[in-house]
């Protein structure tokens, strides 16, 4: 398993969010799959129990897991099988590529 992070969300203004977007520049890459628009497709299909209890229990709960298949651009050459999971308030992500005939 990867290291854990801390996962903080903040809403900012669209003023705010240019400034920072500019000055992460200099910094950070710009991700390989993004098209010219500077954007790219997800699809996403998680799994839950009967119950649905994943999708309910979002906030509140230390240790959780939430698993999802997940696909990136218009193709479906390759689909990753993700886990997303939470542990005593950190967050550690996994992914499993799986290639079509693998299906």
């Amino acid at each position: 398993m990867s290291l854990g992070r801390q996962e903080l969300k903040h809403a900012i203004s669209l003023a705010e969010y240019q400034v920072l977007r500019k000055k992460l520049a200099h910094f950070m890459r710009i991700d390989p799959h993004v098209g010219a628009d500077g954007k790219y497709m997800i699809r996403s299909t998680y799994f839950d129990n009967f119950d649905n209890k994943v999708l309910q229990k979002k906030e509140g709960y230390l240790n959780r897991d939430k698993y999802r298949v997940r696909i990136y651009g218009k193709g479906d050459h390759v689909v990753n099988l993700e886990r997303k999971s939470k542990r005593n308030n950190l967050t550690f992500k996994s992914k499993c590529p799986i290639t079509r005939q693998e299906w």
